[in-house]
């Protein structure tokens, strides 16, 4: 056996696990391509049951939405600096969210509301006390 036969010999094995690899690559595709449409179908579903749930509690919300989103899209072929509607996939930036303060009087003021409809509640504990609780206890760990 000569100098370079092993190397040739892990050379040779090596290369053929990568054709191996090469050669099941179209079934591997094909199943990942399967899986994703019957995923897609179910995803669209789900959106769609989405969709109508939020433009149920608030109408118009969605087609708000879509017009932020085309108005964001029309204007990416802009330098960044240029561009004058905020991404809405992002995060705003500091200042332009809303405190944990203000969630909470948003909060009380929605059960405020739901109790001079008549709506019962169905717990002790009122919903914005048990998320103020929560982040309280989020803040301990």
């Amino acid at each position: 056996m000569g100098p370079g036969s092993r190397h040739d010999t892990l050379d040779d094995h090596w290369g053929h696990w990568n054709w191996v690899k090469l050669i099941g690559l179209g079934s591997l595709l094909l199943r990942r391509l399967l899986t994703a449409i019957s995923e897609r179908t179910a995803h669209s579903r789900s959106l769609a049951k989405f969709t109508e749930g939020q433009e149920r509690d608030q109408p118009g919300i969605t087609t708000t939405w879509k017009r932020m989103i085309s108005d964001w899209e029309e204007q990416l072929h802009l330098p960044v600096d240029q561009r004058t509607k905020l991404n809405p996939y992002e995060v705003p930036k500091s200042g332009q969210w809303l405190t944990e303060s203000e969630i909470r009087l948003q909060l009380l003021s929605l059960e405020a509301e739901q109790e001079k409809a008549g709506i019962p509640t169905i717990h002790n504990i009122s919903p914005t006390s048990f998320i103020s609780q929560g982040l309280e206890l989020e803040d301990q760990q």
